[in-house]
């Protein structure tokens, strides 16, 4: 070691005394794995599984548990506490796998093949169908691969998703659709799943979701810094995560706290940034967690500790100074999650989504009068076909418009097992109210209360209008589904009723430059673009919008004196830009 490091190390150490509160005692009393991944030479110690490995700890003993393979890490226990789950690659040009290895033996055999690179596994509980003679095991795990039901290869990735598949490898299945990454599963002890869901636009939340793929929820607010990474359940009623600003490629952040009980609600932060850096938290027995954990000082190493929730304290589980320790499994027994069962059948091809009343929501009376929501507009994101584009905007296609029964309850069928967005639109086309991208799974029926509501309420138990008739059909062959796009639509557009004018007065910013573009249209909010604004001759801005027009009065365009757009060239506009503006 250096003079240089010696001083830095000792200075992050005398930091570390001031800021944190008192250490507590780490002793345990059980075996665990810690993955050690290979210390960064050449500064921050970013984690990175390449060439990781792990070892087995015992009181006064140390075991490398994988010597035969080129990288391992992600350690899962089973319920017996017997057997363990890894993702793991023999060579260093093959794709991560996942592995099993019974502890008594060292038994090693391998799970999936051919599904891309696998990794995060964790048992499930036990899974089961009303025409199942018995239930089953399954495991779960995280990887790009599309899915066996898209007829990509393996190496066509997308994004990072959950998938689950029988002990054996059999029967892989997708669960979630995000068109963002989804990672860091973790199973609850009621037999769901809680992820780690990536958005589109940036950063990532919380969800739930069943065992099959079905029911996926929010669960917590956007409350913290926005990306929430590697959550965990403690048997006192609290999930621990971890949190960051999303600066860092490994999730590395500060902890913080949910209750199981009211999640949405309940958000607290454990640590603050200048305590050091954590990584996988890992529940133990009375509420205690063991993480990964760092200072902030150059070139240190994250090291292995127990931390208590309740009180802030913390102390040294187990450091090796010449790696990184950065994910822990217990080698205890556990009481078994709840089973699951499933209605999901992949031979349907269709899912249905119904709503009570597109009038509960969480906006003001004054903001949204009776009768101002009676459009609802169906997007479908589209899987991309060319992986080379996976910077680019999602491609996305309109699956229709159907009318909201007069009692704001809808009821729908839907292309099952894709990505789907629901916009409510007003009379003009525009999108006044958009979800997430959700999905419902084959045979799913997937219900909400309103439109954007209190996540906690209960709804009146009532019969509404939609579901006295049957599903309206938004479903229709994929060549009729409606793509939008600037090459295809809007360019000609332009071309035809606005360049002549345009290149005539304003010369130096051509209408079909990028940049005269970008100024003036907000992707995926047309009411929020002043090109539209031109194009109806009003701000279309909503009450609840942070961003109006600061024109006294907006000009049409085109001009009275010019040849006008049609009604449907101004849908046109409106859902382009609706659909993201590619």
């Amino acid at each position: 070691m250096t003079v240089t490091h010696a001083v830095r190390r000792l200075v992050s150490v005398v930091f570390m005394a001031l800021c944190l509160t008192p250490a507590v005692p780490a002793e345990v009393d059980f075996p665990y794995i810690v993955t050690q991944t290979i210390k960064d030479r050449t500064g921050d110690q970013v984690i990175r599984f390449e060439q990781a490995r792990l070892i087995l700890v015992r009181p006064h003993a140390l075991e490398i548990l994988t010597p035969d393979f080129h990288s391992a890490c992600d350690p899962a226990v089973s319920f017996d506490g017997e057997r363990i789950l890894f993702a793991g690659k023999k060579g260093a040009n093959d794709d991560f796998n996942i592995f099993e290895m019974t502890l008594a033996t060292r038994e090693v055999r391998q799970v999936t093949r051919e599904m891309g690179s696998c990794r995060s596994p964790h048992y499930q509980s036990t899974f089961y169908t009303i025409v199942s003679t018995e239930p089953w095991y399954q495991l779960t795990f995280v990887s790009r691969w599309r899915g066996p039901l898209s007829g990509a290869a393996p190496n066509e990735a997308g994004a990072a998703n959950l998938f689950s598949c029988t002990l054996d490898g059999a029967s892989p299945r997708r669960l979630t659709h995000n068109p963002a990454d989804d990672r860091d599963p973790f199973l609850m002890w009621d037999g769901r799943i809680l992820y780690s869901a990536g958005r589109v636009e940036g950063g990532s939340r919380l969800f739930g979701v069943n065992v099959d793929g079905a029911d996926m929820m929010i669960f917590g607010q956007d409350t913290g810094d926005p990306v929430r990474r590697m959550p965990c359940a403690t048997d006192n009623g609290w999930v621990i995560y971890v949190e960051s600003k999303g600066d860092r490629p490994d999730g590395a952040g500060t902890l913080a706290a949910l209750s199981e009980r009211r999640p949405l609600y309940t958000y607290r932060s454990l640590t603050e940034a200048h305590q050091g850096l954590y990584h996988a938290p890992t529940p133990l027995a009375g509420g205690d967690v063991l993480v990964a954990w760092r200072p902030n000082a150059p070139e240190a190493d994250f090291e292995m500790v127990r931390f208590d929730p309740e009180t802030g304290r913390q102390g040294t589980l187990f450091n090796d100074p010449k790696y990184n320790d950065v994910q822990v499994a217990v080698l205890l027994p556990r009481a078994e999650p709840d089973g699951r069962s499933s209605v999901v059948t992949e031979t349907d091809p269709l899912g249905k989504f119904y709503c009570m009343n597109v009038n509960i929501n969480d906006l003001k009376p004054e903001q949204a009068p009776p009768g101002l929501f009676r459009h609802l507009r169906v997007i479908e994101g589209v899987e991309r076909q060319d992986i080379s584009e996976s910077a680019a905007p999602r491609p996305q296609r309109i699956l229709g418009e159907v009318p909201i029964c007069e009692d704001g309850s809808f009821n729908l069928s839907v292309p099952a097992s894709v990505p789907i967005k629901l916009q409510i639109v007003d009379d003009d086309g525009l999108a006044i109210r958009s979800c997430d991208w959700i999905w419902a799974m084959n045979h799913e029926p997937r219900g909400c209360i309103g439109c954007h509501e209190d996540p906690e309420l209960t709804p009146e138990n009532r019969f509404v209008q939609a579901v006295s008739t049957d599903s309206l059909s938004l479903a229709p062959p994929v060549d009729k589904r409606r793509e939008v796009t600037y090459v295809k639509h809007i360019r000609p557009l332009i071309e035809a009723k606005c360049v002549k004018c345009h290149q005539e007065t304003n010369s130096k910013a051509p209408l079909l430059s990028r940049s005269f573009l970008s100024d003036r249209l907000v992707p995926g909010h047309a009411r929020l673009s002043p090109v539209i604004w031109n194009i109806l001759g009003k701000d279309t801005t909503r009450p609840w919008d942070k961003a109006h027009s600061d024109e006294k009065t907006i000009r049409q365009m085109p001009p009275p004196k010019a040849a006008p757009l049609s009604t449907s060239e101004k849908r046109t506009f409106i859902e382009w830009i609706d659909l993201g503006a590619n």
